[in-house]
């Protein structure tokens, strides 16, 4: 996932944090490349995606440009990726398959409310994308893509992470 988010991108913008045992970077990172390599470059287009990867990864802070991306794609990788991870992430992988778990102390959340809360981060994101497109309309590079950018239209069809 590096260098796009880190643990405390994620505990910033979710409501009560993540808990210390939940490892965003590994629980998360794959979606997160996803969604940069296939959502986020048919936004700006892969030249100014491969320019804010560097850098993310130098750590810097002088370009006012990029600085600006930085502030708007952040939060739209973080609420996008949430979206996928709670409709997707509720099983376990075991020897025998996808598993669900399920204890004597929890109840597993129901359907409808993982939908709704996925709903919730996809309309952030959503948000943050359709700012990020008017950003790179102003000169930050190419849009490719609609002028509301929606996450389900910008998905590949083999994968729709987004639908519901």
């Amino acid at each position: 996932m590096a260098p796009w988010l880190t643990q405390d991108d994620f505990s910033k913008r979710l409501p009560g944090g993540l808990p210390a045992s939940f490892d965003a970077t590994v629980k998360l990172g794959p979606i997160v490349l996803d969604l940069v390599d296939d959502w986020l470059t048919d936004l700006i287009g892969e030249k100014k995606v491969n320019e804010l990867s560097v850098y993310l990864a130098a750590g810097g802070s002088d370009n006012v440009e990029l600085e600006s991306l930085k502030k708007l794609v952040v939060p739209f990788l973080v609420y996008a990726a949430w979206s996928t991870f709670v409709v997707n992430g509720n099983v376990a992988v075991t020897q025998s398959g996808l598993v669900s778990k399920d204890n004597d102390n929890s109840t597993p959340i129901e359907t409808r409310q993982l939908n709704q809360i996925s709903i919730m981060y996809r309309g952030k994101a959503e948000r943050q994308a359709r700012k990020i497109a008017k950003l790179a309309s102003d000169g930050c590079g190419p849009v490719r893509s609609a002028v509301r950018p929606r996450l389900r239209k910008a998905q590949r069809k083999d994968t729709n992470y987004f639908g519901l």
